[in-house]
Formats: C-alpha cells, structure tokens, sequence
C-alpha cells in the first residue's frame, strides 16, 4: 500500500490518497473472505489510485470474493472479472467482463459502454 514510514503520522494529517489508502489496509487486514468496496479510488490522483487498483488485484484469489462498486469504466475492464450493471436500483446485466464490453445483451449496458448513457 506504500504506507512504509506512516507509523508515527496521525491519519488526519495525511492526503486523501493516504487516507484512502489507510482505510484499505486495514480493511485487508482483517481478511474477510468478502470484501465490499465502494468507490475506492473516487476523487484520488492517478498514482494512488493505480497503487490501489494494484491491492486490490493482488487481493483476488479463489478464496475471496471482492465486490466493488465504480462509475469508471476503464478501471471495471482492467481489474474485474464480472460485471454487474445496476440501473435505477435494478441489475440489469450481469456477465464476465469481455461479455461486458464486447457483447453487452441488454440496451442499456450498451449505451452504457458507448458513452451515450447520461444520467
């Protein structure tokens, strides 16, 4: 998580990145087998979210199941193996990642995916 040389700093004297970063750390550390996430890069700059895109896929295993919710797109293609498509509080696609963005079944998963989706 690059917290090395945090000890001794107070969370709240860190950046948001930081804070965020903390937060999951010490969400791992409790090694649930699920694993909820929400919006876990929202708001960051690109490094911290690439050093947490890159905890979280080395998270992934067999054994643990991690749910996290995202509006960006790019990030939902690189690190996830299903997608679950919720629209207005109702799932509406769900399928592997490729299935996803390649054939999506549904009109509005494909609106979605094109960019022609405004909520």
């Amino acid at each position: 998580m690059r917290l090395s040389g945090f000890e001794k700093r107070k969370a709240k004297k860190t950046s948001a990145g930081e804070q965020q970063r903390l937060a999951l750390a010490r969400a791992f550390l409790l090694d649930s087998r699920i694993l909820l996430l929400d919006e876990p890069t929202a708001n960051l700059d690109p490094n911290s979210a690439a050093i947490i895109e890159k905890a979280i896929v080395s998270r992934k295993s067999p054994e643990r199941i991690i749910v996290m919710s995202t509006h960006n797109l790019s990030q939902a293609r690189r690190i996830a193996d299903e997608i679950v498509h919720i629209y207005n509080g109702s799932i509406v696609e769900a399928a592997k990642t490729e299935d996803f963005f390649e054939n999506p079944k549904n009109e509005i998963p494909r609106r979605f995916v094109n960019g022609e989706l405004e909520f």
